[in-house]
């Protein structure tokens, strides 16, 4: 009797993969290992490979065979979004995410002592923060007495060498704190224009069925989904192909990817990170425009606390190229440019934040945004979109409130040098 094949038996692992086309290997023998684990919701790995068929007139309507042509691979995954727990250190899916951005995370470092802060609206501290002055930086506050506002993770500006204003924040009203811990210990993502490959490993239980993996992964589109019971997150794009293990023996040194024999799955592998509910966190929102940009956005920006749901998109249009004389297969990559975008929908009401909402959206006024999700340091996304160009709003009347939705609103750089139109901090 075959062995039947229960879906929850399924376990994924994640590796940087260096060389375009080589699976990471030691003289032939894979070096997926237990640390490679990532836990995941559901994926998909599959193989198009295309048809040729002659296209001479034959005197009848019939067709006879066709031969294979072009080869390639294509996944996807979808992910609860969880940091590792401890600040500082990277996500079990980091590989995607260096496919992502292009490089690996920055990992901050450093803490420091405050003496005080302002209970205002935003909390500015009095601490030597070590941030270059006129940027800014995501920061966890921790042990802050009085006004407790000031503790939890922040982005923060630095004004000053011993200033620096929370971006978004509100006084507790209690008057000005004292003592508590600046920290700059995390994992922050930035844009390159390089593009980076992974490979994707699915081992199923029992071990003779079928075992997968995707060689040289690179990341078309991603996206993050908020104020959803667990954080969610999902990512696809191209693959040069998926490997079986049933079929290893006969494939050529392409499918093989280096390889001399496909693996067995590690032993005891060790995955990180708990639930972030999704529906907790920070939206704050601010304009940023003119040569005082950033003082501007970092003393004004909003806090939203009627944000009903949120969706950053992330197209970064990497892709293999499959067109080259020669071969059936992909040979290198390419990209075009990256297309970041956040649509969310707002509880209409007369306030003053939802108001210059919709004025941004009808002037077209360059907005930034910093959203948190999560409150646990360690724990905790912080996504930083730079000069927002927003949609005119439309109002529903779907539900019992009248909401105010903003539909895919797109992210733009600075400047050409810099590539910040959106940053991913782990904190």
């Amino acid at each position: 009797m075959s062995n039947v094949s229960f879906s929850r038996l399924e376990r994924a692992y994640v590796q940087a993969q260096p060389v375009f086309g080589t699976i990471p290997n030691t003289s032939g023998t894979a070096t997926v290992g237990n640390s490679n684990a990532m836990r995941f919701i559901r994926m998909e790995l599959q193989n198009d490979v295309a048809l040729l068929e002659r296209p001479d007139k034959t005197g009848t309507r019939s067709q006879e065979g066709m031969v294979g042509g072009r080869k390639i691979g294509r996944w996807s995954i979808e992910l609860s979004t969880v940091g590792n727990g401890t600040a500082g250190v990277v996500t079990d899916a980091d590989p995607i995410f260096q496919a992502v951005f292009g490089q690996s995370a920055t990992i901050g470092a450093g803490t420091a002592s405050i003496s005080s802060s302002t209970d205002a609206t935003p909390i500015v501290l009095s601490v030597t923060h070590g941030i270059t002055i006129g940027t800014f930086s995501v920061v966890s506050i921790a042990g802050h007495t009085t006004n407790t506002n000031a503790n939890g993770v922040y982005l923060g500006y630095a004004s000053a060498t011993g200033t620096l204003t929370l971006v978004g924040s509100t006084g507790t009203g209690n008057g000005a704190g004292a003592s508590g811990t600046l920290s700059k210990v995390n994992c922050a993502y930035n844009f390159v224009d390089t593009i980076n490959y992974f490979t994707l490993w699915s081992f199923r239980t029992p071990a003779t069925l079928d075992q997968r993996v995707g060689n040289t992964c690179v990341v078309t589109e991603c996206s993050f989904a908020l104020n959803q019971d667990v954080a969610t997150w999902s990512a696809n794009g191209d693959c040069l192909w998926v490997a079986r293990s049933s079929d290893f023996s006969n494939y050529d040194v392409y499918q093989k990817g280096g390889l001399s024999s496909f693996p067995t799955e590690p032993t005891t592998p060790v995955t990180n990170g708990t639930i972030i509910p999704g529906f907790t966190g920070r939206f704050v929102a601010g304009q940023s425009v003119g040569t005082t940009s950033a003082t501007l956005f970092a003393g004004n920006a909003y806090q939203f606390p009627t944000i009903r749901n949120v969706s950053i998109r992330v197209q970064t249009q990497n892709m293999l190229v499959r067109d080259t004389f020669g071969s059936y297969y992909a040979t290198t990559y390419e990209g075009d440019v990256r297309n970041i975008t956040v649509s969310f929908n707002v509880y209409d009401d007369d306030s003053t934040q939802v108001q210059q909402l919709k004025s941004w959206g009808d002037s077209k006024t360059p907005v930034d945004f910093v959203i948190n999700l999560g409150t646990n340091v360690g724990n905790t996304f912080v996504f930083y979109m730079k000069n927002v160009y927003l949609a005119s709003h439309v109002l529903g009347d779907g539900q019992l409130r009248f909401d105010a939705a903003y539909a895919d609103s797109r992210a733009t750089t600075s400047n050409l040098a810099v590539r910040d139109e959106f940053q991913m901090t782990v904190a």
